[in-house]
């Protein structure tokens, strides 16, 4: 699956329900944005989306492939505290929300331990919304 359709089936209906609004961004303005903005309830969210294979071997590490720039971009908004910054990968058919401060390359043993979230990719629609909502109220 591509990005944008993983943006398009799942992500984009589950972030944009009741008072949840979500845009995917599109720029070429400063390198590094990341792709979503996520609103809900006063709460302000960048999201950068990353759709991976899933390593053939239970040991073999994820590399989430973020640029210097993205994770730069992440740093600024989600450091202070005063803001919500995230990467979300859907790793085959599981969707797993990670904070902004998450290594680019995540050791599997060390998988769930910096995992936000983790959802079957089958209810990202229904639980992905009430789920990142969760996150930022804590």
């Amino acid at each position: 699956m591509r990005e944008i359709d993983l943006w398009n089936i799942h992500v984009k209906p589950a972030l944009n329900f009741g008072t949840r609004l979500a845009w995917k961004i599109g720029t070429s303005t400063r390198a590094g944005i990341p792709d979503v903005i996520y609103r809900n309830n006063g709460e302000v969210a960048f999201i950068e989306m990353k759709n991976l294979k899933p390593p053939k071997r239970a040991t073999t590490n994820i590399t989430l492939g973020l640029s210097i720039e993205q994770r730069a971009h992440l740093r600024e908004w989600g450091e202070d505290g005063k803001g919500h910054a995230f990467v979300l990968a859907a790793i085959g058919r599981t969707v797993r929300l990670f904070p902004w401060y998450v290594p680019n390359v995540i050791q599997r043993e060390n998988l769930e331990d910096v995992t936000l979230i983790s959802i079957p990719l089958e209810v990202c629609k229904i639980d992905l919304g009430k789920r990142i909502d969760q996150v930022l109220r804590t």
